[in-house]
């Protein structure tokens, strides 16, 4: 359940800015394959 709303807050943060995709991946430090994923895709 919580992975879903993490991606979808990813796909939200990708859209509103860096200063709350930084405070995002800090808090989710324990996805980086998605992470990943995401700086191949933005």
């Amino acid at each position: 359940m919580t992975e879903r709303y993490a991606k979808l807050g990813r796909a939200h943060i990708a859209k509103t800015g860096n200063t709350a995709k930084v405070i995002w991946n800090m808090l989710n430090r324990k996805t980086e394959q998605e992470e990943a994923e995401q700086q191949g895709i933005a």
